[in-house]
């Protein structure tokens, strides 16, 4: 019988330099070294739902920004776009829209330009506006019929409200409500008049500060940070809830809670235990009930951090006659973890799997200043990287097994289920 070789331990992440500067009121995050001559600008706003005065307002703010200026139209910039070789996307999540472009270093001060135009002049077309909301009025029609999306629209409304940033998702009306007034006000606030934080990665040196100075001569980001809206999540209330989707091949299942953010002490500690239950392809919910008993292609869990709140769930779609069947193996799982400390050969694959995962995740500027960019934005610093890499390599089999008795008890989480 072929032995499998013996786990290696993996080294320990480390992330790279970072330089630091102020170019007027806009913090700069800067890591070059990549060789090719490309360069990437990431612009977050903290402007995201949690901001909003009206549903909907951050998302329709983040699609519409590079639609048109005062000084140029949406194809205008595309055709600029195009000719050079450029490219920016831009995003609105629960907490920050962020506006992401790549560039030939050579070009490197004419986009800065552009981007400057793009947050201080913006214009919002009536025609772009009814069209953005055309696209997203169907794609809701599309997702309203899909499990999935039903069962986890549900868990979030069931943690953390129906009106909370986090809980609710944009409804057709919500939709509907949407003018140029209402996205008008979200970028005046949270883009236009409001601080920013730029993190600068490729080809970039000294040099590329001196480029950006020229290009943001004007007082950029000069405005007041404002003070941030207060969201209180309702009363959790676990127990069982069906919805019915007629016709639906398959049920979607979610069990979740809320859970603690990034700056509670056990924050790292569960990442860890998350992995081994259902954060990677050799967990125990994947080998269980996708490997052995074949109730889905796939199961995962996740233990995730907003800026405001955390949240844990499970998540999986199988055949309608299986889902008793899986919801009872996940209740297993968890209460194995509960009443069993992890092995240690399990641990240390997952332990190593982690870093390198992290290893991986460094492997360059533009993935380094991904890892940088996250923890900056999450009010976090390198102090929280390290913190984190010693729990990988230091927790305990007791400690994840206190953990799992704190958070992995299946009765106190929300069951969802959408199917027939």
């Amino acid at each position: 019988m072929i032995q499998a070789p013996p786990i290696k331990a993996t080294g320990t992440p480390l992330l790279p330099k970072v330089t630091f500067i102020n170019i007027g009121q806009v913090p700069i995050y800067m890591i070059g070294g990549l060789p090719q001559k490309l360069v990437r600008f990431d612009l977050v706003f903290d402007a995201g739902k949690w901001a909003e005065h009206q549903r909907g307002t951050a998302y329709f703010a983040a699609k519409l920004l590079k639609e048109g200026t005062t000084l140029r139209s949406a194809d205008e910039i595309a055709l600029w776009l195009d000719h050079n070789g450029a490219s920016i996307h831009t995003d609105a999540d629960s907490d920050h829209i962020a506006l992401t472009a790549w560039c030939l270093a050579r070009h490197t001060g004419e986009l800065a330009s552009l981007l400057a135009e793009i947050v201080g002049q913006a214009s919002f077309p009536e025609e772009e506006i009814a069209l953005k909301k055309k696209v997203r009025l169907q794609k809701l029609k599309v997702d309203e019929q899909k499990v999935e999306f039903l069962a986890t629209k549900d868990l979030m409304r069931t943690i953390f409200g129906k009106t909370h940033p986090y809980g609710y998702r944009m409804e057709a009306t919500d939709m509907e409500a949407i003018d140029k007034a209402t996205v008008l006000v979200h970028y005046h606030r949270h883009i236009q008049t409001a601080p920013f934080r730029v993190f600068l990665s490729g080809h970039v040196d000294d040099s590329t500060i001196s480029i950006l100075e020229a290009a943001w001569a004007r007082n950029l980001g000069d405005g007041e940070r404002k003070t941030a809206n207060q969201h209180i999540a309702d009363t959790f209330m676990p127990g069982s809830r069906h919805r019915v989707l007629e016709g639906a091949q398959q049920t979607a299942l979610r069990i979740g809670r809320p859970l603690v953010t990034r700056s509670h002490p056990d924050y790292h500690g569960m990442k860890v235990l998350n992995t081994i239950l259902g954060g990677y392809f050799g967990s125990r919910l994947m080998r269980n009930i996708r490997e052995e008993k074949g109730y889905t292609y796939g199961i995962y869990s996740v233990a995730h951090s907003y800026l405001h709140e955390g949240v844990f769930y499970v998540s999986t779609e199988v055949g309608n006659a299986y889902a008793e069947a899986t919801l009872q193996e996940i209740r297993f799982e968890m209460g194995r973890l509960q009443a069993e400390p992890i092995g240690t050969e399990e641990l240390d694959l997952v332990r190593n799997y982690l870093l390198g995962n992290m290893m991986g995740s460094l492997d360059g500027p533009l993935k380094a200043m991904d890892v940088y960019r996250n923890l900056i934005i999450s009010g976090r610093d390198k102090t929280d990287f390290d913190s984190y890499i010693e729990t990988v390599k230091t927790i305990t089999p007791a400690e994840l097994q206190l953990l799992a008795v704190r958070y992995l008890t299946f009765d106190d989480m929300a069951v969802i289920t959408v199917g027939p």
